[in-house]
């Protein structure tokens, strides 16, 4: 486990390495196609839309934040406290079942002709990782740490554990019934952006 000025880019790619459970609670980011490199220039190439220019790879606009972001950095220093998708998909996860991405936006990418969405997921699976539990929107940190709770609790049962899908929907569905409760509505923007991709 790794927090702190400790959770930097390297010490997460070294702690994963054979583990069954990855949970990442961090910041995430997907950064439109408007944040293309300049040296793209804008224009496209061919009949699938790919850039024509230098620089640029649509795996590197996701990522997590990790220790160090706001330090200052050589632009060429690996520890800039960000670990993008392209890096995420050069980790050895084989044997990985389940990676949770307890952050924003961690389910958001390019869609590329013929390729999907780049971002995140496809990363995490590209590693080795079998089941990915991610966002698809900015998620509030109390009502996430809640939510992630009780999948845990589901997930981790001693008695009679659930998969992953099977244990979201139980969070979910507590999350929707206290919300109810506490607020008289369901407030989906708290607990709804979650979702399971994998087996």
């Amino acid at each position: 486990m790794r927090s702190g000025a400790e959770a930097t880019a390297t010490s997460f790619a070294d702690a994963v390495t054979g583990k069954r459970v990855v949970h990442l609670a961090t910041h995430g980011f997907f950064a439109g196609p408007e944040c293309r490199s300049g040296l793209a220039g804008g224009q496209r190439l061919g009949q699938f839309g790919g850039d024509l220019g230098v620089g640029f790879n649509p795996m590197s606009l996701s990522g997590v934040v990790l220790a160090g972001v706001n330090l200052p950095h050589d632009a060429l220093d690996p520890e800039d406290g960000i670990l993008t998708a392209e890096e995420v998909a050069a980790l050895d996860l084989r044997g990985t079942e389940l990676v949770v991405l307890s952050a924003c936006d961690t389910g958001a990418g390019e869609l590329s002709s013929g390729e999907g969405v780049l971002g995140l997921r496809r990363a995490f699976s590209a590693a080795g990782a079998e089941t990915m539990v991610m966002s698809l929107w900015a998620i509030p940190d109390e009502a996430t740490r809640a939510l992630m709770d009780d999948f845990y609790s589901a997930y981790l049962h001693k008695r009679k554990p659930k998969s992953a899908g099977e244990s979201l929907r139980a969070a979910q569905l507590e999350m929707l019934r206290t919300r109810r409760a506490k607020f008289g509505e369901a407030r989906p923007q708290d607990w709804a952006a979650f979702i399971v991709s994998g087996p």
